[in-house]
């Protein structure tokens, strides 16, 4: 597994603001389970404009105990660009591409794996990835789909899609009991049994495509279609009616909601 550092912070911040008002907390063992090595690749922080020598070492001293700890991990390598605060475009980080780039060509050049998966969503990559599945690798990239470039999903020969039930696989044991998700479950009927029918939900071509139901003190939506590969009907519960249907729009696609 090769890491953008910077991506997947980027991303894990903007994905925790954005649902639960505070960026996720990471638990970064889980996140190369089953690959034999890890890379990941990221920057010392900078010297900010007005920021005080104390602050800067502080915040300097917080990043280098994480790299550490990542250090500790089995498999884990964590390489170190440069980074570098510029009036008017803020921290910029130099030489991180370039690492990524030379150790993936070698690992690859020197057929230490068959398989890798790359986290990341630049466009700068795409030669890159276009490179080494030229020359025989396997590539699946794994990336948030606000953030990533189409032209490197079409040079990958696989993509995993980190939306928030995979991001939230990949946080805390403290952060997911704090932050809880609808469960999931495939059901061979189409509604909860003890479920009372509050709402319907339709897409853009006005066909009911999920049901919402009050069941056991919490919501439930279920799907009116399939969902692939499984020939059962998808439920979400959760007990906050309004991030319910968030949920179900981010995985399904929006609806308008009428009472029923």
């Amino acid at each position: 597994m090769f890491i953008d550092g910077a991506y997947l912070r980027e991303r894990a911040k903007a994905a925790g603001d954005a649902w639960f008002n505070e960026p996720i907390e990471l638990d970064y063992a889980k996140l190369s389970y089953g690959c034999t090595k890890t890379f990941y690749y990221d920057c010392l922080p900078s010297k900010t404009a007005g920021e005080t020598d104390d602050q800067f070492e502080a915040r300097r001293a917080q990043q280098e105990a994480f790299f550490n700890r990542l250090r500790a991990y089995k498999g884990w390598h964590v390489s170190e660009g440069l980074a570098k605060w510029r009036k008017g475009k803020g921290s910029t980080q130099k030489e991180v591409d370039i690492l990524i780039a030379v150790d993936m060509l070698t690992h690859t050049h020197r057929r230490n794996m068959s398989r890798l998966i790359f986290v990341a969503g630049d466009q700068d990559f795409r030669p890159l990835v276009e490179a080494v599945v030229r020359d025989g690798m396997y590539v699946t990239l794994w990336y948030e789909p606000t953030s990533v470039s189409q032209d490197l999903l079409h040079e990958a020969d696989d993509s995993y899609r980190l939306g928030i039930y995979q991001l939230h696989a990949l946080a805390t044991d403290a952060y997911q009991a704090a932050h809880p998700i609808p469960s999931i479950s495939q059901e061979f009927q189409a509604y909860p049994a003890d479920g009372v029918l509050r709402e319907i939900g339709k897409d853009g071509r006005g066909a009911s495509v999920v049901n919402l139901y009050e069941s056991q003190g919490s919501w439930v939506a279920a799907g009116t279609d399939f969902e692939p590969p499984n020939k059962n009907y998808l439920h979400l519960r959760h007990a906050d009616k309004a991030f319910l249907k968030r949920v179900w729009e981010d995985r399904k696609g929006p609806c308008t909601w009428s009472a029923a």
